[in-house]
């Protein structure tokens, strides 16, 4: 003889059965859901930005040659009509130095706010720097020959003198010189 079920306990069964199983979806799918993802993409690792060296174009330097004979008192501009980097530094350091140890200038120029394209395909634009020099100046004045060195950095000096610049650890230099001939009585003019 057969057990004898209620129908209403075999509904009851039944329920519970599928209540269970459908619970179990649940939190699966909940599982899925909070753990991000069902199928990820493939995550690519960002390789680190490598630092390159700043680049003074010799086509936006003024005076464009590298020795300048002086025959009179005038002032003369250097000038760097912009300053370059491959990577996008918020500053490039640059220092004004005088062979003969009487110019140490240094300061920053900024990412310039025009970057319509890069320089060359290649490099960030700066701001422009100058500096006039007087072939005539009490340090010059005397001397046949002197060198003013233009040194730009892409991180900031530790240290600048008379003579030389100190770098930051992992800093590059770029370095641009004028040589300049001082004739006999230049100054006399």
């Amino acid at each position: 003889m057969k057990p004898a079920f209620d129908k209403r306990e075999s509904r009851l069964a039944r329920t519970m059965h599928l209540g269970s199983v459908h619970s179990a979806a649940i939190v699966v799918s909940c599982a899925v859901f909070l753990s991000g993802c069902l199928m990820s993409p493939p995550i690519e690792p960002v390789p680190p930005e490598i630092n390159q060296p700043p680049y003074i174009d010799p086509d936006r330097i003024l005076p464009g040659e590298e020795i300048i004979t002086v025959t009179s008192g005038e002032e003369i501009t250097l000038e760097a009509s912009q300053l370059f980097d491959p990577n996008a530094e918020p500053f490039l350091f640059y220092a004004w130095i005088a062979e003969g140890g009487w110019l140490a200038q240094n300061a920053r120029t900024s990412l310039s706010a025009d970057q319509g394209d890069l320089h060359r395909d290649l490099y960030y634009r700066f701001d422009g720097i100058s500096l006039q020099f007087n072939p005539c100046n009490p340090n010059v004045r005397d001397k046949s020959s002197e060198t003013i060195f233009l040194y730009v950095s892409d991180r900031s000096f530790v240290e600048v003198t008379n003579t030389t610049v100190t770098l930051e650890e992992g800093a590059y230099l770029e370095v641009w010189a004028w040589v300049f001939q001082i004739q006999p009585g230049a100054c006399t003019q």
